[in-house]
């Protein structure tokens, strides 16, 4: 299995530009962060009981599903560019093992994606607290950094390897990235328009507020216990991996 991972992170590098894709977040949190300077410094024209009412910090709202967009078209570049660009073959030859070599990429877009998602949500909290600089800002106000940095890693490492068990099943780019989309994007959009509370526990279901629950974040729509939004958050990457993994054993390459 170590060889099968390092022979993933050769891949990882050879893949340079969806690597740099998972820099794009970075750049956005600190394009947010500067945003938020600005409306930090128009709030210091209004009275101080205005300024406390503003919602000033949406970053999260903003940058976490470009996070979790760009870690699912990596992860769906990483497993699906084997087909695409018919390498899968010679991987096959050099891994025989298929679910070693299918696990080996979960665990290298999981990790990486998991790892921009905690420096993002590390950027975007010591940032923005350095930015209201004692001043009473909703969303940002008393947030500690743990919890934002295990709401953000756990949600983009989800999101990745769904997409890497969704590739593996379809062979494709486009169809993790379609489907990641719309469970991102889509699914939020559309319990706004379902009648509470049932608007609540849709939205309650997405991998961003599973992961603001298991993190126990006070923030997040408490539909769930934590323990139980960890577990449908792990549903979310396991199911998806499970699937691709075991029709990757039965078909021919």
């Amino acid at each position: 299995m170590i060889a099968v991972l390092r022979a993933g992170w050769v891949k990882v590098g050879s893949l340079r530009s969806s690597s740099l894709l998972l820099l794009v977040p970075l750049a956005a949190a600190l394009i947010a962060l500067w945003v938020f300077a600005g409306a930090i410094a128009s709030a210091d024209e209004l009275a101080a009981g205005a300024r406390t009412s503003r919602p000033l910090s949406a970053m999260d709202q903003l940058v976490m599903p470009l996070t979790q967009l760009c870690a699912v078209v990596f992860g769906a570049t990483l497993t699906a560019g084997e087909y695409v660009h018919r390498t899968i073959s010679s991987t096959m030859v050099a891994s025989p093992c298929r679910w070693r070599w299918s696990v080996s990429v979960a665990i290298w877009a999981g990790g990486l994606s998991a790892s921009v998602g905690a420096v993002v949500g590390a950027i975007t909290v010591i940032g923005s607290a350095r930015i209201a600089d004692g001043r009473t800002v909703p969303g940002v106000t008393g947030v500690d950094v743990a919890s934002q940095v295990l709401w953000h890693s756990a949600a983009v490492a989800a999101t990745a390897v769904l997409a890497v068990g969704i590739a593996l099943s379809a062979r494709s780019v486009a169809v993790p990235v379609v489907t990641a989309t719309a469970l991102i994007a889509l699914l939020p959009m559309g319990a706004l328009l379902v009648p509470p509370p049932w608007g609540d526990r849709l939205s309650a279901l997405t991998p961003f507020a599973l992961a603001g629950r298991l993190a126990d974040r006070s923030d997040v729509v408490a539909a769930l216990p934590p323990v139980l939004a960890g577990l449908i958050l792990c549903g979310y990457a396991v199911v998806p991996l499970v699937v691709g993994v075991s029709i990757v054993l039965k078909r021919d390459i």
